[in-house]
């Protein structure tokens, strides 16, 4: 491996080739497609399994209110399992070619938490980031315990045992 004894000089040239793609139109913006459904199953505390479906946003790149409904109650049973929906999350990196040195300098949320199924908007962006557009629905099936009480038996209090 070629490692460089000076990674701030290497650091600065990288910034600069990025900078100058920008300049060129080299990051098209764009409007946003598809959109990744990634469901978590969540058993007893542990991400037990995922799946992951990809999705064709309409119009106005929006994931309506209907469309992610009817894929929640799709997905809700797996493995035999009821789930029910504990956590919403959407993934939009939502940054122009002027902001793209700031998201890889620094630190960019592109998280975003929801508190309900609501109908989500994906604005457009950079066309090389659009299969990051993802959004995460937490599910939860906990597992009762079935366990039978351990003492004395009943006393049976009937006319016929009080003789």
């Amino acid at each position: 491996m070629n490692f460089s004894s000076q990674p701030e000089q290497e650091e600065d040239d990288c910034m600069d080739t990025l900078r100058q793609l920008c300049e060129d139109n080299y990051f098209n913006m764009a409007e946003n497609k598809f959109v990744n459904l990634y469901f978590l199953y969540i058993v007893n505390g542990t991400c037990d399994q995922y799946k992951k479906e990809v999705i064709e946003l309409r119009g106005d790149s929006l994931l309506t209110r209907e469309d992610f409904m009817s894929e929640i109650i799709k997905y809700r049973v797996n493995a035999g399992r009821k789930f029910n929906v504990i956590g919403l999350y959407s993934y939009r990196p939502e940054f122009t070619n002027e902001e793209l040195e700031q998201f890889v300098t620094l630190p960019m949320n592109c998280f975003f938490s929801h508190s309900q199924v609501e109908t989500i908007r994906f604005p457009e962006s950079i066309e090389l980031f659009q299969h990051h557009n993802s959004v995460f629905i937490l599910m939860s099936s906990e597992q009762v315990k079935k366990t039978k009480k351990v003492g004395e038996p009943a006393v049976r209090k009937t006319i016929k045992n009080l003789n």
